[in-house]
């Protein structure tokens, strides 16, 4: 995907990455396969409320793209320091590496039952996304259902008390 392609698309994705970057998902949810399905819709529980999708490949063949590209142009290539520091540590840019996210939302929304499930797709350099994953203070790798898992101590970072856990199922997808 041509980063001019992916250029005006980031904006809409923003809240997303900031879930993948900070957590990812919440809940205690078993994924039976080791291997990703065809459709992220197959890796979200039976009894999600709702579900948001950006498929960034589709996205920027479309006349919106086209018309946030023209509006926006390279106004939304500026990554924050924060942001442009992990790009550096794993390799990864979300304007280049991002095929998809997909949002599932289950409980009530607003209390204890709530939960966020999200499925991300795209290019990773693994080896440089666990490291830098494993040199966060305050984040335990560990393993669950033979996947691993790294789990972050602070829960402030997706608005609850749940611990969010950050999960590959394979080298493409993260849950």
């Amino acid at each position: 995907m041509s980063k001019r392609i992916v250029r005006a698309a980031v904006p809409l994705v923003a809240v997303a990455a900031l879930v993948l970057i900070s957590g990812c998902q919440s809940g205690d949810t078993e994924v039976a396969a080791q291997s990703a399905p065809g459709s992220p819709m197959e890796l979200m529980p039976a009894d999600v409320n709702g579900v948001f999708h950006v498929d960034m490949t589709s996205l920027a063949s479309t006349s919106l793209y086209n018309e946030l590209q023209e509006k926006f142009g390279d106004q939304m290539l500026a990554p924050t320091s924060k942001y442009q520091e992990f790009m550096e540590a794993t390799g990864f840019d979300i304007r280049e590496d991002l095929d998809s996210v997909t949002v599932g939302f289950g409980g009530d929304f607003q209390g204890e039952d709530s939960a966020l499930y999200v499925v991300v797709r795209g290019q990773f350099d693994r080896p440089r996304m666990e490291a830098h994953l494993a040199a966060q203070e305050g984040v335990t790798k560990g393993t669950h259902d033979g996947l691993v898992t790294y789990l972050p101590q602070d829960t402030t970072a997706v608005g609850g008390s749940e611990q969010p856990t950050l999960a590959w199922l394979d080298d493409s997808t993260l849950l």
